[in-house]
């Protein structure tokens, strides 16, 4: 899965779904973390409210959470499954942009 840092988008949803389900029925979920693909773009926005939870928001984060599909595997972890067995791996080393809509670039 690949994600982009912002709530809008479906792919937190499913993985946190699919999470959830493999903690269920104890399956190991592996997680192949890599650079968000417009970089680190800050974090802002409001985080959902408690009862407005949807597919497109699961979970309270920001609007712009900013963070790779791994470490949002790992705050699910934390915060919603923490019995599951998981693997995350990182696709190379992610180095966050320095500036705004820059790319973030693998070493």
């Amino acid at each position: 899965l690949q994600d982009v840092g912002s709530r809008y988008y479906t792919f937190q949803g499913t993985m946190l779904y699919c999470m959830e389900a493999a903690a269920a029925v104890r399956l190991p979920v592996v997680v192949l973390d890599r650079p968000n693909p417009i970089g680190f773009l800050g974090i802002e926005g409001p985080t959902i409210r408690p009862g407005f939870e949807s597919f497109v928001g699961p979970h309270p984060v920001p609007t712009a959470h900013g963070m790779t599909i791994g470490e949002l595997a790992r705050l699910y972890l934390a915060e919603r499954v923490p019995d599951l067995s998981r693997a995350i791996l990182a696709a190379g080393a992610p180095r966050r942009a320095a500036a705004q809509g820059t790319p973030a670039q693998l070493d």
